[in-house]
């Protein structure tokens, strides 16, 4: 009888074993698995954040391909081409001073056409840069502007301008794009 009682007793204390010993497997197998995802999803989110740094890059960098925007850093005294449908202009930021709460921009326009071009038109983009040099893409502020001044053949034009929605402290970039424009002006000789 007593020698039964240790069969039941080592049988039991293997059934714990086994059954302790599968549940720590599967616990394990389950951590191992779910670390491997975890790995995986790290190396999918580095090449996503690589895909979004190229394409900043690309768009910023990329002029000769996309030459209907001009990208100015405020500071430089570089000038940008920039085409439109009459053809090319050049633009450069001449000043940006603290204005109430925002910045007064002056930026000069060079018009190499033939005819005055009135009513310009553009998209403003602005905003900070991050330490690489890239638009902070949360930040970005889009405005739609009409100019007023008359852009003269053969000659640079200063027009200055208010962006309330930005601190001086903060304006790292402007970009101008989708120039569009009124009318034109021909002249008689």
């Amino acid at each position: 009888m007593r020698l039964k009682h240790y069969y039941i007793l080592f049988f039991s204390v293997v059934a714990l074993f086994v059954y302790f010993f599968l549940i720590w497997y599967i616990d394990f197998t389950h951590v191992k698995k779910l670390t491997q995802e975890f790995e995986t999803t790290k190396i999918h989110i580095s090449k996503m954040e690589m895909l979004i740094n190229n394409l900043s890059n690309t768009d910023l960098n990329n002029q000769s391909e996309n030459e209907k925007s001009a990208f100015l850093i405020p500071g430089t005294r570089d000038y940008t081409t920039i085409k439109f449908d009459l053809g090319i202009l050049t633009v450069s930021i001449l000043n940006i001073l603290p204005y109430e709460n925002g910045v007064k921009v002056t930026l000069q326009f060079g018009n190499p056409l033939s005819v005055s071009i009135d009513g310009l038109k553009a998209t403003i983009e602005f905003g900070s840069l991050d330490e690489k040099g890239h638009p902070v893409i949360n930040e970005l502020i889009l405005k739609e502007v009409t100019f007023n001044q008359l852009l003269n053949p053969g000659a640079m034009t200063d027009i200055s301008f208010i962006l309330n929605d930005i601190p001086y402290e903060q304006f790292d970039f402007l970009r101008i794009s989708n120039l569009s424009h009124n009318s034109i002006r021909l002249y008689k000789q």
